[in-house]
């Protein structure tokens, strides 16, 4: 616990001296904005993006031709069954937020109890001395 926070504590002063401090005539900061700023540098970034929106057509492209060859292979009556199926919808993901909040007791279907008659013959029978006196 105390290494997090040190390590806490030398980030923000990296941060602050990167943003505050000044190398020469300016900040790190400054530094860093001047040479984004160039030419070149905004350059690289139009081709780092039409690289990135390649990749990205060229994986969907992958994808559409590898589902269509999946369709393709499959035999005819699975075919029809695949494509009357209603779409399925995503998966919900639960959280750790949802797992601990308290149920909604307005909802009897969110409380988690069971069923009186699943609980018949599940806990044991109390008989002798000990049954009566409770």
């Amino acid at each position: 616990m105390a290494k997090r926070v040190f390590q806490g504590v030398v980030l923000f002063f990296a941060i602050y001296a990167f943003v505050f401090v000044p190398l020469g005539k300016r900040t790190g900061l400054e530094h860093v904005r001047a040479i984004a700023g160039t030419s070149a540098a905004q350059q690289a970034g139009t081709e780092l993006k039409g690289g990135v929106e390649r990749l990205v057509q060229r994986l969907r492209d992958q994808a559409q031709q590898s589902t269509e060859s999946s369709d393709r292979a499959l035999p005819p009556d699975r075919k029809q069954a695949r494509s009357t199926e209603p779409p399925r919808s995503a998966p919900t993901r639960t959280t750790v937020r949802d797992r601990l909040a308290p149920p909604d007791i307005s909802d009897p279907s969110q409380l988690d109890m069971p069923d009186l008659d699943e609980l018949d013959g599940a806990l044991p029978r109390v008989s002798g001395p000990a049954a009566r006196s409770r």
